[in-house]
């Protein structure tokens, strides 16, 4: 079922890492906010996912099981990566708000107009 999303900051702040090899994305909300939590994450290396999370998190085969465990070793084992991560997701989820994106969209309205 799905976690009422008032309970996901908690969640994704509680894990030690976020794990989502997902085989499509139309955004990848779930690993950017887990970022914005201050979770490292370990996530698919297609769809929309790598546009979204660039380098703020380690990027995976979704079909490899030998892939997504060897960087699961790596979060668990490398606390410079892992920190690392943190820092470079909350600074990448930073850049995405529906302010800005709101702000965005008016720009595109106006120059059609």
């Amino acid at each position: 079922g799905y976690i009422p999303r008032e309970d996901l900051p908690a969640l994704y702040s509680a894990a030690e890492v976020f794990c989502y090899p997902s085989l499509y994305e139309g955004f990848g909300f779930p690993p950017l906010e887990a970022a914005a939590c201050g979770t490292p994450v370990l996530t698919s290396n297609r769809s929309s996912i790598p546009e979204i999370m660039n380098d703020a998190a380690l990027l995976v085969n979704p079909e490899s099981i030998e892939e997504i465990s060897r960087g699961l070793v790596r979060l668990f084992r490398d606390d410079g990566l892992k920190k690392d991560l943190i820092e470079r997701g909350q600074e990448r989820a930073s850049m995405f708000n529906w302010e800005k994106t709101a702000l965005k969209t008016l720009a595109i309205y106006k120059n059609l107009l």
